[in-house]
């Protein structure tokens, strides 16, 4: 397996963790506000 495909693995999967937390952000917030 080369690095340069495990770099863009751990990348997809990072982004994906991102997006994860900014949901979770947001559905905190907008329970909190309502």
């Amino acid at each position: 397996m080369s690095s340069h495909n495990f770099t863009s693995i751990y990348h997809e999967a990072g982004k994906k963790w991102w997006l994860m937390k900014e949901i979770e952000q947001v559905l905190y917030l907008a329970s909190v506000s309502l």
